[in-house]
């Protein structure tokens, strides 16, 4: 399994326990791929960021983990495919839109997820 499906298996299957197996086919929102979702990390805010792994995520990938889904820690996957993938799921990760979890919180989930070396850190080259 590539990094890339192995990250977004982990963070859709993670806040796919907090669906209870909903699933929902593309994304509300989606189009134009990676691309569409590119940029800095938006957030610094780690301690707001673990709350919403811990709501959302730590179920399927405790502590970066492999447990339902797939270990993510270290593998520097970019935030671009990160956004991308809890956006609009994929394999058994269903898609969770800003209503669902908003951007400032997935900002934070994606700045808590470095520390875990499961996403690049984009502030540094």
């Amino acid at each position: 399994m590539t990094r890339q499906m192995k990250l977004m298996t982990l963070v859709c299957a993670a806040l796919g326990l907090m669906a209870c197996g909903s699933s929902s086919g593309g994304a509300e929102g989606s189009s134009g791929g990676e691309a569409a979702y590119a940029g800095p990390i938006a957030s610094t805010d780690t301690a707001a960021g673990q709350a919403v792994y811990e709501t959302y995520c730590n179920t399927c990938h405790p502590d970066g983990g492999e447990a339902r889904g797939p270990a993510i820690r270290d593998e520097h996957e970019s935030a671009a495919i990160a956004r991308q993938q809890v956006r609009e799921g994929g394999d058994h990760m269903p898609a969770f839109p800003e209503s669902r979890i908003s951007t400032d919180d997935l900002e934070s989930l994606l700045a808590y997820m470095v520390t875990l070396g499961a996403v690049q850190d984009t502030a540094t080259p």
